[in-house]
């Protein structure tokens, strides 16, 4: 399962009502404009290793909001680097399939929903294309 944010100018209560054709098309619109949509850490998320364990806290407002931890894979653990500095999904999805081998586009999902659940969290924040 993947979540698409809709587009801006796509209604939700009207995709039901779309002929297979502009349905199509309203789903091309929402990925397009899901891959360039531009994240970056937020500074209320601070990085810490135990071990080998890299360990997101939320400090500040966010603290109150998110009453836990994160441990970071791997792959999130690379995410989360790169994030350092904004960028687009798309840039996002071409430097993790350049450091991780996948077959399936499975890495790409799991990229996505990375993005999406951490900026839903506040863990990521949007931030205005450049």
């Amino acid at each position: 399962m993947h979540f698409i944010p809709l587009a801006e100018g796509v209604e939700a209560t009207s995709l039901a009502t779309l002929s297979e054709g502009e349905f199509a098309e309203a789903v091309r619109q929402c990925k397009d404009a899901e891959a360039q949509r531009v994240y970056q850490v937020s500074s209320d998320v601070i990085k810490r290793q135990i071990g080998d364990e890299w360990i997101l806290m939320p400090t500040g407002e966010l603290a109150q909001r998110f009453n836990g931890m994160v441990s970071l894979s791997e792959v999130g653990d690379f995410i989360w680097e790169q994030l350092q500095v904004p960028k687009s999904l798309s840039q996002l999805l071409a430097a993790v399939r350049n450091e991780f081998e996948d077959s399936g586009h499975v890495i790409d999902i799991e990229t996505s929903e990375f993005v999406l659940n951490y900026a839903f969290m506040g863990f990521l924040k949007e931030v205005e294309s450049e």
